[in-house]
């Protein structure tokens, strides 16, 4: 959604605020009732849209950091099999118990 979801929002609050001014010059109380609601409807609809970005956003952001942690994790566990740390040697087979 994004931007082309808030442009929406703001064009129907235009509209609204459009509507509830001819209401009230034409003393039309419904009109301008409308008018209201539509604006309020566009008001919500670009806070949605807000928040979803920032869920979002969010939501990658924490993708990419733990990216970064699993890749440093492999490279490290790269690393110790290249110097054979301790602890990465294979345990000697013992034989089956009778």
């Amino acid at each position: 959604m994004g931007i082309a979801e808030r442009i929406k929002a703001a064009a129907q609050q235009a509209a609204g605020k459009v509507k509830q001014e001819a209401g009230k010059a034409a003393g039309n109380a419904e009109k301008q009732a409308e008018g209201e609601k539509q604006q309020a409807e566009g008001r919500a609809r670009e806070a949605f849209a807000k928040e979803e970005q920032r869920a979002k956003d969010a939501a990658e952001q924490e993708e990419r950091r733990v990216a970064g942690r699993v890749e440093r994790a492999a490279e490290a566990l790269k690393g110790d099999e290249r110097a054979g740390a301790p602890g990465t040697e294979k345990a000697p087979e013992q034989a089956p118990k009778r």
